[in-house]
């Protein structure tokens, strides 16, 4: 499992990333139901650390998908470059920026 944990975050092919997660997830939860009358501990904080893993590149690989389509999206529509199309999408400035900006706005506005 830990090697298809490393295969999925050291590849640079997607297709191949979502494979190896989804082939360890379905391990995990075999894993899980063979070991889960287990009284061994080390077992139990295994499966936990796995799980832990996955569900950490499991977020990784939904912000790397969101941030795909926004630029194929973004592409399609106005033919903007891969990093600007991210940008111009999704506001990555911090919070107090962009409110800052709009009591500004709001300001000239009336």
């Amino acid at each position: 499992m830990r090697t298809l944990l490393l295969l999925a975050a050291a590849t640079l092919d997607w297709d191949l990333a979502e494979e190896c997660r989804l082939n360890c997830e379905t391990l995990w939860h075999l894993t899980c139901k063979i070991f889960r009358d287990q009284p061994d501990e080390k077992v139990h904080i295994t499966l936990q650390s796995l799980r832990e893993s996955l569900d950490e590149l499991g977020k990784v690989q939904e912000e790397e998908t969101l941030k795909i389509e926004i630029e194929e999206v973004a592409l399609s529509f106005n033919g903007i470059s891969d990093n600007t199309a991210y940008e111009d999408m999704v506001d990555t400035r911090p919070k107090s920026t962009i409110f800052q900006e709009n009591k500004i706005v709001r300001r000239m506005s009336i």
